[in-house]
This record gives C-alpha cells, structure tokens and sequence, in this order.
C-alpha cells in the first residue's frame, strides 16, 4: 500500500472540497473546480458525506477541517432536518424550500456522519437497523432494493412507473 500517495490524495480531495459550506446551510454542490453551485438544491446526501469527510479530516489534525464539519453538521441539524415529521428532506431548493418525500439513502448517510462525528453508540445502533431492513428488503425482492416508499416505509415498487427513465426517480420494479 503507498501511504505516501495516500495521504497526498487525501489532502487533495479536502483541498477541493473546502468550498462546499452553503449560505443557506449544509453542502453546496461543487463544480468540477471545486467552486460550489449555489443555483443547485442542497442535498443531505452530500451534507452527510461532508460532515463524514471532514470530520475525518479533524481527526487526521487537518487544520479547519473540525470548523467544515460543524458547517455541514449545522446543515443536517438545520434547514435540512424535518422539524414536524422527524428525518431529513433529500433537498432544499435554493430558494429554501424542501424537496417532499423522505429517502433511505439520504437517511443512511445522515446516521452514518453522525456516528462518526459524535462516537454515540446509538448512532450506530441506528444504522445497523437501517441495515437490516435493507438487507431485508433484499432477500424480499430479490436483492434489488426499492427506493420509494410510503409514510409508513412500506416499498412502492410501482411507484414513477410511468417516467422510467428519470435519473432521479427511476422505476424500478422489485
């Protein structure tokens, strides 16, 4: 393994992606030079992942790194978190409305950071429950998992059947 390249790839991609803190909160989304694009939605996904990175960065000492992950932290706590029905909205708009609807995938993610920032076992006893009704799922239809779901997490297999084709609401048949 070359450590060296390693930690050389590391600095680089926490160089890039320094740019992310968003004026609404959470993670902007970068442009290929690493500059971010303020007219595109703020994703929880990327949020999480952000505060995952950098907070990673803290504890490898990267100077600003522990300031970066309380930016994305304050946007997974803030304007992305749903304060009336509990979880997080996959986006806000850039005019600061909230994209409808709830994910997994985002949700993993945000559960995922937070361990990893606070070291709270209850974190990780929250994803490892995510986990095993995702593995669930799986074995249930064939391992090839929904991605929509009702307000009670039952699976939608059928749902956005009639745009097959959208990037990002495929219809995936179980």
């Amino acid at each position: 393994m070359n450590t060296s390249w390693l930690g050389d790839e590391s600095g680089r991609l926490l160089d890039f992606g320094r740019g992310f803190a968003h004026p609404l909160g959470g993670a902007a989304w970068l442009r290929a030079d690493g500059t971010p694009d303020l007219g595109a939605p703020v994703y929880t996904w990327i949020t999480a992942r952000m505060a995952h990175v950098y907070s990673l960065g803290h504890l490898l000492g990267v100077p600003g790194a522990g300031p970066l992950a309380d930016a994305a932290l304050a946007g997974l706590t803030g304007i992305l978190h749903d304060r009336d029905n509990g979880g997080w909205y996959p986006s806000v708009a850039p005019d600061g409305r909230p994209e409808a609807g709830k994910s997994c995938y985002d949700h993993a993610f945000v559960v995922l950071a937070a361990f990893d920032v606070t070291g709270r076992p209850d974190c990780l006893h929250r994803a490892l429950a995510i986990t095993e009704r995702t593995v669930g799922w799986g074995r249930r239809y064939g391992w090839r998992l929904p991605e929509h779901f009702d307000a009670q997490w039952n699976p939608r297999p059928d749902y956005h059947r009639e745009r097959p084709q959208d990037p990002f609401k495929p219809c995936r048949p179980c």
